[in-house]
């Protein structure tokens, strides 16, 4: 600030006494970096357009020193994130700068490093690493091969590595920059970036907190020492938010977002991809809070940004693939197919077909297809994407497996179980090769592999591979994967009708469950569930209504009383107080179900025919003819509605054989014996659809209330 009210007191003078000439130029254009060093952006451009004024006039377009000036406005866009008007004048300035490429390579290679750094802005860190490679051969043939200019290409060159993952390329890189800037006299600046790079070398080799020690080192010079860097400070600020994010840290990191936002906001506007950056990151830190739709509309405002900064980029689409990340997670699944779809199309326009960035979205397409039960098209995104990854990764790099991996679970929700085992087959063999045989990927897969093998019928393989599943789960300490394991188990006793070995898998489910979790989870009413059906597989209905009730208060007290989760434990109680001969108590708890489906217009199925069906029996025992005609009256049109007359049609001609009979009063003894249950899988490997597990969910069958198959027993 002191340099630009000198140098506004200096134009002033030498203006009067000598107009245009180059002196007068010069202190316009230095001028223009006392501006620019304090953010005052709209003043350093004003001062450039009249220095290039003058320089034009003196000069020609194609003097040396118009070429600098018009580098320097693309400086001043850059930091404005006006991408396209800098890109522009680099290229016009490096024209004028290549006719006499020897009398200029220092600046030249400055230009080529500006336009890198756009290009690593936008996340295109190909077409960065290019132009840097061409800066650092321009100032090595007239700077040497030890000039302290070097050292920022290097640490550009080293972020952009750094920031594609890339440990081996960085390293040499930063470790070069160091060696150049310990030889040059120190300054404070020089000092916090020192320690930046240092703390960036810290993480990448997993040496967290000397990583996290370096950075606030570096953030006390700048804040006491160099204030006005105000760009470098939000940027620390928002590394350091971010390591604190993945220490679970939430509330520092929140602090640390908020006043790098401030500090971005105040220093560029609210336009501005550093303030886009800042909001993505706020995004991530929102959604491990479970803060979802906050998220979601930071990633949006961050979209915004960079839509109007950056066109279609790199950066547009990765904001675009989060979107449809997260929108997927809380069930917005047609934004999340949009935003898969947009970011496709960017992909495919800057790096075609092949690039790793599409086989990235679109595996996540795949997985949006398969929740949304497109099984065809969902298999076909897995194929593009694993063809790509095998072509650029090799045929045994692990996102190959992960992708071998969810194709494995779209054949499975599509019925086709030898397909599915063979894709997890391949997974398995690549994660065997590169983790070992006790990894904890290798245990997820032989799980998911066990439980197809046995809705093909094969227990016995089917138990061995549980089994290995679980010693490796329970080696690994993974108590909440070993108890999704012993509940696979005991539904294969289950179903073999090996009762009591199924009652001791599913109580042990429920004991590491209710440990980890607590008393109040989904997955605790899920075990329960479990054990309650076997109970009442063998008749003993006071366990299972015991097992019954425990489920229906954890749901309640999870989702409320009106909640679908919470119908499908009243109609299961129902049906086992009917059994068990309590009609009254039977017929309450099926209404309640049918009650709250109505309520929330859930969409008619055969479990809700089943509900309307025994609600007509009961009436009809007890003597409440008309009612228990109402009942299975509408059971009958839903049953039609839906299409499952074709299907099932002898059980058809017992629905229109009740309702054609005349009432003798007193109950009826075809009715009685009917006691049995439709729409009731006859175990829990029928027609499940399978949900890939995530973070934030285990695998789980999904409720058998979609099934369209119908039995009476």
């Amino acid at each position: 600030d002191d340099a630009a009210w000198h140098y506004d007191n200096s134009y002033e003078l030498l203006d009067l006494a000598l107009g245009d000439n180059e002196i007068v130029a010069s202190i316009l254009f230095n001028r223009s970096i006392a501006y620019f060093e304090s953010n005052r952006c709209e003043q350093a451009m004003e001062s450039l357009d009249e220095c290039l004024n003058i320089r034009t006039a003196i000069s020609g377009e194609q003097g040396l020193l118009v070429a600098q000036t018009i580098c320097k406005k693309g400086d001043v866009f850059a930091a404005m994130s006006d991408y396209p008007a800098a890109m522009y004048n680099y290229r016009k300035g490096l024209d004028i700068m290549q006719v006499e490429p020897n009398r200029n390579r220092a600046e030249i290679g400055n230009t080529f490093q500006a336009m890198g750094r756009m290009h690593r802005e936008k996340g295109e860190f190909d077409q960065a690493l290019k132009l840097y490679s061409e800066a650092m051969r321009c100032k090595k043939i007239e700077l040497g091969l030890n000039h302290y200019d070097l050292a920022n290409t290097y640490i550009e060159m080293g972020y952009c590595h750094a920031e594609s993952n890339n440990r081996e390329a960085a390293e040499p890189l930063f470790d070069e920059a160091i060696r150049l800037m310990s030889q040059a006299e120190p300054t404070d600046e020089n000092d916090a970036e020192l320690l930046t790079i240092q703390g960036i070398m810290h993480n990448m080799a997993d040496e967290k907190d000397e990583g996290l020690e370096c950075y606030k080192q570096a953030l006390d010079i700048l804040k006491t020492k160099c204030s006005e860097k105000k760009g470098k400070i939000a940027a620390l600020l928002n590394r350091i938010a971010n390591e604190h994010v993945a220490r679970g840290e939430n509330g520092t990191a929140f602090k640390l977002f908020e006043e790098s936002l401030h500090v971005r906001k105040g220093m560029v506007g609210f336009v501005h991809v550093d303030v886009a950056t800042t909001l993505v990151n706020m995004a991530t830190l929102q959604q491990q809070r479970g803060k979802y739709e906050k998220a979601l509309r930071c990633l949006e405002e961050a979209l915004r940004i960079r839509k109007l900064r950056l066109g279609d980029s790199h950066g547009v689409a990765s904001t675009l693939e989060m979107i449809g990340n997260l929108s997927k997670e809380i069930g917005q699944l047609k934004k999340s197919e949009m935003a898969y779809e947009e970011a496709l199309r960017i992909l495919r326009g800057l790096y075609g077909q092949g690039h790793s960035s599409v086989a990235n979205v679109l595996h996540e397409m795949g997985d949006l297809m398969d929740d949304i039960s497109e099984y065809d098209e969902a298999i076909t995104n897995f194929r593009e994407s694993l063809e790509i990854k095998k072509r650029n990764l090799g045929l045994e790099h692990e996102d190959v497996a992960e992708t071998l991996y969810s194709m494995g679970f779209a054949f499975h929700n599509q019925g086709e179980y030898e397909e599915s085992l063979d894709c997890f087959d391949d997974c398995l063999q690549i994660r065997r090769q590169r983790y070992g045989n006790d990894h904890d990927l290798v245990g997820d897969t032989l799980n998911i592999m066990g439980f197809v093998e046995s809705k093909s019928g094969r227990h016995e393989v089917a138990l061995r591979l549980l089994e290995e599943a679980l010693t490796i789960r329970q080696s690994n300490g993974d108590s909440l994967k070993a108890a999704d394991t012993l509940k696979n188990i005991g539904n294969i006793h289950r179903e073999r009708q090996e009762y009591d070995a199924a009652i001791e898998c599913y109580d042990s489910c429920l004991r590491l469950r209710k440990r980890e979790v607590g008393l109040e989870d989904e997955r605790v009413a899920d075990a329960l569930l479990a054990l309650g059906n076997v109970y009442s597989d063998t008749n003993e209905n006071e366990e299972a209504m015991h097992c019954f009730t425990e489920a229906y208060t954890v749901r309640n007290s999870l989702y409320g009383d009106h909640d679908d989760r919470v119908a499908s434990v009243l109609q299961t109680m129902g049906i086992i107080e009917f059994r068990a001969g309590d009609t009254e108590r039977g017929r309450q708890y099926l209404e309640d179900f049918a009650r709250i489906r109505k309520n929330n217009h859930t969409e008619e199925s055969a479990d809700y025919v089943n509900a309307l069906f025994i609600i007509g029996n009961i009436h009809k025992i007890q003597g409440r003819d008309s009612l228990a005609k109402e009942a299975w009256a509408e059971a009958y049109e839903i049953f039609n509605e839906i299409g499952l007359d074709d299907e099932n049609p002898a059980i058809a001609k017992i629905l229109t054989k009740l309702l054609s009979k005349k009432e003798k009063g007193g109950g009826s003894s075809d009715s009685g014996r009917r006691s049995g249950v439709f729409g009731r899988l006859k175990s829990n490997f029928t027609s499940e659809k399978v949900i890939k597990p995530t973070k934030k969910q285990p695998m789980k069958d999904v409720s058998s209330s979609s099934s369209r198959r119908l039995i009476i027993e």
